[in-house]
Protein backbone atom coordinates (compact mmCIF):
# COMPACT_ATOMS: atom_id res chain seq x y z
CA UNK A 1 0.00 0.00 0.00
CA UNK A 2 2.71 2.45 1.23
CA UNK A 3 4.68 1.63 -1.83
CA UNK A 4 1.73 2.34 -4.47
CA UNK A 5 0.55 5.67 -2.61
CA UNK A 6 3.78 7.07 -2.58
CA UNK A 7 4.44 6.54 -6.18
CA UNK A 8 0.82 8.25 -6.88
CA UNK A 9 1.67 11.17 -4.77
CA UNK A 10 4.95 11.72 -6.20
CA UNK A 11 3.79 11.55 -10.00
CA UNK A 12 6.52 12.80 -12.08
CA UNK A 13 9.20 12.46 -9.51
CA UNK A 14 8.24 8.85 -9.03
CA UNK A 15 11.75 6.44 -8.61
CA UNK A 16 8.95 3.75 -10.60
CA UNK A 17 8.98 1.07 -7.81
CA UNK A 18 6.78 -2.57 -8.88
CA UNK A 19 4.51 -1.63 -6.24
CA UNK A 20 5.50 -5.02 -4.31
CA UNK A 21 6.66 -3.33 -0.90
CA UNK A 22 10.31 -4.17 -0.81
CA UNK A 23 11.53 -0.23 -0.35
CA UNK A 24 8.86 -0.12 2.74
CA UNK A 25 10.29 -2.97 4.05
CA UNK A 26 13.89 -1.90 3.71
CA UNK A 27 12.79 1.43 5.50
CA UNK A 28 11.47 -0.60 8.26
CA UNK A 29 14.17 -2.24 8.69
CA UNK A 30 16.43 0.53 8.78
CA UNK A 31 13.98 2.25 11.66
CA UNK A 32 13.95 -0.19 13.43
CA UNK A 33 10.51 -1.38 13.50
CA UNK A 34 10.25 -3.83 11.02
CA UNK A 35 8.12 -7.42 11.67
CA UNK A 36 10.95 -9.76 11.46
CA UNK A 37 10.03 -13.58 10.78
CA UNK A 38 10.38 -14.92 14.64
CA UNK A 39 7.66 -12.29 15.90
CA UNK A 40 5.43 -14.78 13.50
CA UNK A 41 5.41 -16.90 16.33
CA UNK A 42 4.34 -14.72 19.24
CA UNK A 43 1.16 -13.20 18.46
CA UNK A 44 1.61 -10.53 21.81
CA UNK A 45 4.97 -9.63 19.96
CA UNK A 46 3.44 -8.99 16.94
CA UNK A 47 0.51 -7.19 17.70
CA UNK A 48 2.91 -4.28 19.56
CA UNK A 49 5.22 -4.35 16.23
CA UNK A 50 2.02 -4.21 14.03
CA UNK A 51 0.42 -1.36 16.28
CA UNK A 52 3.29 0.68 16.24
CA UNK A 53 4.22 0.56 12.77
CA UNK A 54 0.73 1.57 11.42
CA UNK A 55 0.75 3.98 14.03
CA UNK A 56 2.76 5.55 11.83
CA UNK A 57 1.76 4.54 8.45
CA UNK A 58 -1.86 5.19 9.22
CA UNK A 59 -1.08 8.80 9.74
CA UNK A 60 0.24 9.24 6.84
CA UNK A 61 -2.18 7.38 4.73
CA UNK A 62 -4.59 9.40 6.24
CA UNK A 63 -3.49 12.56 6.57
CA UNK A 64 -1.00 12.84 3.66
CA UNK A 65 -2.55 10.75 1.25
CA UNK A 66 -6.31 10.81 2.28
CA UNK A 67 -6.74 7.37 2.32
CA UNK A 68 -8.35 4.70 4.47
CA UNK A 69 -6.00 3.30 7.70
CA UNK A 70 -5.33 -0.16 8.19
CA UNK A 71 -6.44 -1.94 10.63
CA UNK A 72 -4.24 -3.35 13.28
CA UNK A 73 -6.63 -6.59 13.88
CA UNK A 74 -6.70 -7.23 10.19
CA UNK A 75 -3.11 -7.05 9.74
CA UNK A 76 -2.36 -9.01 12.74
CA UNK A 77 -4.82 -11.53 11.49
CA UNK A 78 -3.52 -11.85 8.03
CA UNK A 79 0.44 -12.94 9.94
CA UNK A 80 -0.78 -15.51 11.98
CA UNK A 81 -2.54 -16.78 8.85
CA UNK A 82 1.16 -17.13 7.32
CA UNK A 83 2.87 -17.95 9.96
CA UNK A 84 2.21 -21.75 10.64
CA UNK A 85 2.78 -22.61 7.02
CA UNK A 86 6.09 -20.69 7.11
CA UNK A 87 7.82 -22.34 10.36
CA UNK A 88 9.27 -25.15 8.99
CA UNK A 89 11.15 -23.32 6.89
CA UNK A 90 12.70 -21.07 9.69
CA UNK A 91 16.29 -21.48 10.56
CA UNK A 92 19.35 -20.06 11.84
CA UNK A 93 20.06 -19.61 8.20
CA UNK A 94 24.20 -18.49 9.41
CA UNK A 95 24.75 -21.34 11.27
CA UNK A 96 23.17 -23.68 9.04
CA UNK A 97 25.01 -22.17 5.97
CA UNK A 98 28.39 -21.97 7.70
CA UNK A 99 28.10 -25.49 9.42
CA UNK A 100 27.06 -26.53 5.61
CA UNK A 101 30.96 -25.06 4.48
CA UNK A 102 32.86 -26.44 7.89
CA UNK A 103 31.68 -29.47 6.36
CA UNK A 104 33.34 -29.13 2.71
CA UNK A 105 30.13 -28.48 1.00
CA UNK A 106 29.59 -26.18 -1.90
CA UNK A 107 26.93 -23.29 -1.34
CA UNK A 108 25.58 -21.03 -4.52
CA UNK A 109 24.21 -17.49 -3.82
CA UNK A 110 22.11 -15.86 -6.52
CA UNK A 111 21.09 -11.79 -6.61
CA UNK A 112 18.64 -10.47 -8.07
CA UNK A 113 19.36 -7.34 -9.66
CA UNK A 114 22.84 -5.89 -10.83
CA UNK A 115 25.64 -3.57 -9.30
CA UNK A 116 23.88 -0.84 -10.62
CA UNK A 117 21.01 -1.06 -9.19
CA UNK A 118 22.78 -1.92 -5.97
CA UNK A 119 21.69 0.79 -3.04
CA UNK A 120 25.14 2.06 -2.12
CA UNK A 121 26.56 1.05 -5.49
CA UNK A 122 24.25 2.04 -8.50
CA UNK A 123 22.43 4.76 -10.12
CA UNK A 124 21.13 6.36 -7.27
CA UNK A 125 18.04 7.23 -6.62
CA UNK A 126 17.17 5.07 -9.15
CA UNK A 127 18.47 1.80 -7.20
CA UNK A 128 16.44 -1.05 -5.49
CA UNK A 129 16.84 -1.33 -1.71
CA UNK A 130 19.58 -4.14 -1.39
CA UNK A 131 22.93 -4.52 -1.83
CA UNK A 132 23.13 -6.09 -4.98
CA UNK A 133 26.66 -6.76 -4.85
CA UNK A 134 28.72 -10.05 -3.94
CA UNK A 135 29.02 -8.16 -0.65
CA UNK A 136 25.28 -8.26 -0.07
CA UNK A 137 25.65 -12.21 -0.35
CA UNK A 138 27.86 -12.22 3.11
CA UNK A 139 25.94 -10.13 4.82
CA UNK A 140 22.48 -11.42 3.32
CA UNK A 141 23.44 -14.29 4.44
CA UNK A 142 25.92 -14.66 7.92
CA UNK A 143 28.62 -16.07 5.55
CA UNK A 144 31.86 -13.79 6.21
CA UNK A 145 33.40 -12.83 3.48
CA UNK A 146 36.58 -14.70 3.62
CA UNK A 147 34.73 -17.84 3.28
CA UNK A 148 33.45 -16.71 -0.40
CA UNK A 149 36.50 -18.43 -2.81
CA UNK A 150 34.73 -17.49 -6.07
CA UNK A 151 32.31 -15.06 -7.67
CA UNK A 152 31.05 -15.22 -11.14
CA UNK A 153 28.91 -12.36 -12.19
CA UNK A 154 26.66 -12.71 -15.15
CA UNK A 155 26.15 -9.56 -17.55
CA UNK A 156 23.71 -8.35 -19.82
CA UNK A 157 24.73 -6.56 -23.48
CA UNK A 158 22.39 -3.73 -22.86
CA UNK A 159 20.75 -2.40 -19.45
CA UNK A 160 17.32 -2.92 -18.18
CA UNK A 161 15.75 -1.93 -15.29
CA UNK A 162 11.75 -1.44 -14.01
CA UNK A 163 11.04 2.23 -13.00
CA UNK A 164 11.92 5.62 -14.10
CA UNK A 165 15.27 5.06 -14.19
Amino acid sequence: TMDKVTERFLGKRRIGTTGRGIGPTYADKINRIGIRVQDLFDEGILRQKVEGALDQKNHLLVKIYNRRAITVDETVEDLLRHAERLRPYVADTPQFLNHALDEGKTLVFEAGQATMLDVDHGTYPFVTSSACTAGGACTGSGVGPTRIDRVVAVAKAYTTRVGEG
